[in-house]
């Protein structure tokens, strides 16, 4: 199922229901540019993209990592831009081609088509739900090949086994977090350079369990289990720094 991301606090944050919300503690003890919330964040064992599979994970990750396209909050109908700024479909609906935006990671590092590419890759070498997701359109490992290419670093190139509804495939692959496009140049600091796909192993999925490397308006600072999940503005934000530095997520 798919959830439009609700606006909060004009703009600031996203995707939490403000009945998860208490009131946010006093200005004197808190920083005027920090905004400290309170959630039930117990169910999280994740916070890596290509391996969430819980309601809360979900809903904590999208305000951290920007999909291809997005879905307009006020009828969670309608797909608009998001890290593509445009795409078009060929006449037999079996290819859609994205321009990306000429953005950035937190990292600095430019948004690109070949990250794209890796990270719909790496979701399938994973093999958890989000893998489930690009197999059920026909997306699976054994058309990846051919399925996802990058002409350039801001064309992404996606053919599909058979024609859908365009904003039906749409908002079912390429709005959800199977779409977030990850940093693999910052992410390869943190790796063994041997491990392809960065995916650590069962006992120990690596540094992105914890981390972001993803574009969108915050980047996660910190996450203390069962305690709580710190975020940091994103400077390089393509619609703008938002208005708070950091927010606080604390567990109810």
């Amino acid at each position: 199922m798919i959830t439009a991301r609700t606006a909060l606090i004009a703009g600031l944050f996203s995707c939490v229901s403000v009945a998860a919300l208490t009131a946010p503690v006093s200005a004197q003890q808190t920083p005027r540019d920090t905004f400290v919330m309170a959630m039930a964040i117990d169910a999280i064992n994740t916070l890596d993209p290509g391996r969430i599979g819980d309601a809360v994970g979900d809903e904590i990750i999208n305000n951290v990592c920007d999909a291809i396209v997005a879905l307009d909050t006020s009828t969670d109908a309608k797909v608009v831009p998001g890290l593509a700024e445009s795409w078009t479909v060929s006449e037999d609906g079996k290819q859609i081609t994205f321009k990306l935006r000429d953005t950035k990671h937190p990292s600095g590092n430019p948004v690109t088509a070949s990250d794209a590419v890796w990270t719909f890759n790496r979701t399938l070498a994973i093999n958890t739900i989000n893998a489930d997701t690009l197999r059920e359109y026909g997306l699976g490992a054994d058309r990846a090949k051919d399925a996802f290419t990058a002409p350039d670093e801001r064309t992404l190139v996606v053919k599909l086994d058979k024609p859908y509804p365009t904003n039906f495939i749409l908002a079912n692959i390429f709005a959800t977090r199977a779409a977030f496009i990850l940093d693999k140049k910052e992410m390869a600091k943190h790796y063994k350079a041997d491990d392809e796909f960065m995916k650590g192993d069962e006992k120990s999925p690596g540094w992105l369990n914890t981390n972001s490397a993803c574009a969108g308006a915050y980047r996660l600072r910190s996450w203390a289990f069962n305690d709580a999940i710190t975020y940091e503005r994103n400077d390089n934000y393509w619609r703008g720094a938002p208005p708070m530095r950091r927010v606080i997520v604390k567990h109810l």
